[in-house]
């Protein structure tokens, strides 16, 4: 049991890792600049907290609802 949960956090954060590369590609963002971005405008809390979800959509669709959600919380990209 031990080892398929630690294999679940490891997909978790190699999924959240991916988005946040491919959310700074989309933005022209580095990777650095995006995780900022992301946890500045509370979108990262919701990667996190859906990812459950989020996993099994399109990468763009989570592109577009972490920009929205950045959006509703002061951020600027879009």
């Amino acid at each position: 049991m031990k080892a398929e949960n630690q294999q679940a956090i490891k997909n978790q954060i190699a999924y959240i890792v991916m988005i946040i590369r491919d959310f700074g590609d989309e933005y022209g963002l580095t990777p650095r600049q995006s995780i900022n971005y992301l946890r500045h405008h509370k979108a990262l809390d919701y990667l996190g907290d859906f990812y459950d979800v989020e996993h099994t959509l399109p990468t763009g669709d989570t592109i577009r609802t972490l920009a929205e959600i950045s959006k509703q919380n002061g951020g600027f990209l879009s």
